[in-house]
């Protein structure tokens, strides 16, 4: 168990550097998929987090991601809620 803990970390660690390098990426060219993208990299940390202060911050942030996308590819806002003691991911996957 303890050698899962330090993995957890480094990927979390990876992920945020990761999301960093897309925020300078969006930044320089505001495209829906790098937000989308942004989204789903919070949205894994938030599953990932057990202290509630991380996990609201994460969550803030896939909600910020999700609504740049959603002004991007449909020009629209939506009113997201999100249950933070749900296990379930935030967002229902698509099949296309």
């Amino acid at each position: 168990m303890s050698e899962i803990r330090p993995a957890i970390q480094q990927d979390q660690r990876l992920i945020l550097r990761a999301n960093e390098q897309l925020e300078h990426v969006y930044l320089k060219n505001a495209d829906p998929s790098v937000a989308l993208l942004l989204t789903r990299n919070y949205n894994l940390l938030t599953q990932q987090q057990n202290q509630i202060d991380q996990r609201l911050n994460f969550v803030q942030k896939a909600k910020f991601w999700w609504q740049c996308y959603l002004k991007l590819s449909t020009g629209k806002k939506m009113n997201l809620s999100v249950n933070l003691d749900s296990k379930q991911p935030s967002f229902k996957p698509i099949s296309i």
